[in-house]
C-alpha cells in the first residue's frame, strides 16, 4: 500500500500537478489518507457484524472527537494500532449491546468518565510531547468537547432517543480508559 502511495505521488509529478520537492509530503499524506479510509471502512464492517451500523457510527465520531483533544495511550505501530482498535471497537459495541442501561447507569457512567477526562486530559504520547501552551489549549478543548457531549446524552435521553445517549457515553467512557491507559504507559517509561 505505502507502494500505492509513492507511485500515485510521482505519478502527480509527472503531470505537474505537485512539485518534486514536496514528494515526501505528498507521498506521506496519501498513505495517512488509504491508513484512514481502510480503518473507517474496518469500522463499518465491524459495526455490520455487530448489526449496529448506526451505533457504530455515532460512537465513532464522538469518540474521535473527544479523543482527538484528550490524547491517551497510542500503540507503538500503525499494525498494532489497527488491531487495538478494532478490539476497542468491538468491546465499546458489546457495552452498548448488552449492558442493560438505565438513566442511573449513564449517569454514574458519565460522572466517573468524566472525573478521570477532567483530571487527566490531555495525556500527551512519547512522540507527540505537548509544552505548556499546547496543554492549556487541549485541555480547554477537551472541556468543551466533554460538556459539549455530555449535554448531547443529557438531551438525547430527553428527547426519548436513549440508544444515542448510550453510544456517546460509552464513547465518553472509552476516551476516559485510553487516558488512564496512557497515563500508565507515560509512568513506566519514565521509570525505565
Amino acid at each position: 500500500m505505502e507502494h500505492f502511495a509513492d507511485k500515485l505521488t510521482e505519478k502527480l509529478i509527472l503531470h505537474q500537478i505537485i512539485k518534486y520537492e514536496d514528494k515526501e509530503l505528498y507521498s506521506y499524506g496519501i498513505w495517512q489518507g488509504i491508513l484512514l479510509l481502510f480503518n473507517i471502512l474496518t469500522a463499518m464492517v465491524i459495526s455490520s457484524l455487530f448489526g449496529m451500523l448506526w451505533q457504530g457510527v455515532v460512537f465513532t465520531v464522538t469518540y474521535a472527537f473527544l479523543r482527538t483533544h484528550a490524547g491517551g495511550y497510542h500503540s507503538r505501530t500503525a499494525t498494532r494500532c489497527y488491531f487495538f482498535s478494532i478490539l476497542l471497537l468491538s468491546g465499546a459495541l458489546s457495552l452498548i449491546k448488552f449492558i442493560s442501561w438505565n438513566n442511573m447507569g449513564i449517569m454514574i457512567t458519565l460522572l466517573l468518565s468524566g472525573t478521570v477526562i477532567l483530571a487527566l486530559a490531555p495525556v500527551e504520547d512519547e512522540n507527540k510531547k505537548l509544552d505548556e501552551t499546547e496543554q492549556a489549549v487541549f485541555k480547554k478543548r477537551t472541556k468543551s468537547v466533554f460538556f459539549i457531549l455530555t449535554i448531547l446524552v443529557l438531551i438525547a435521553n430527553r428527547i426519548g432517543l436513549a440508544a444515542i445517549s448510550i453510544c456517546i457515553t460509552v464513547s465518553i467512557c472509552t476516551s476516559a480508559f485510553m487516558l488512564i491507559l496512557g497515563e500508565i504507559k507515560n509512568r513506566a517509561i519514565k521509570k525505565g
